[in-house]
């Protein structure tokens, strides 16, 4: 022995993993391994779920978009003279006093 008061190394850290540790420890790096795996499904599966509702979305928007456009026209035309009048014929059935109504007979 030195007188440093190193010792030799431990020989008992140089064998082999007994059986059962060694199945444990190969059980640990499958589960790890199984579940590394599930949550990257999981995450690619919320994903492809979140993308499908964003192009939903996205659709319900323009559809959106198109409806406001079309209120806009409508709301500047019935900003009109024409388009009050437009209303008051169609809708109201008005007439113009110098107008005549014809109807069909039945």
């Amino acid at each position: 022995m030195s007188s440093s008061g190193l010792q030799p190394p431990d020989s008992s850290l140089g064998k082999r993993l007994s059986p059962i540790a060694s199945g444990l420890l190969g059980l640990s790096l499958v589960l790890t391994l199984a579940l590394i795996v599930k949550l990257y499904v999981d995450g690619y599966i919320e994903i492809e779920r979140l993308e499908a509702k964003l192009e939903a979305e996205r659709k319900r928007l323009a559809e959106s978009h198109g409806t406001l456009s079309r209120l806009d026209a409508e709301l500047k035309l019935l900003k009109t003279d024409e388009g009050v009048e437009m209303v008051a014929r169609d809708k109201l059935k008005f007439i113009r006093p110098d107008e005549v109504v014809v109807m069909p007979l039945k």
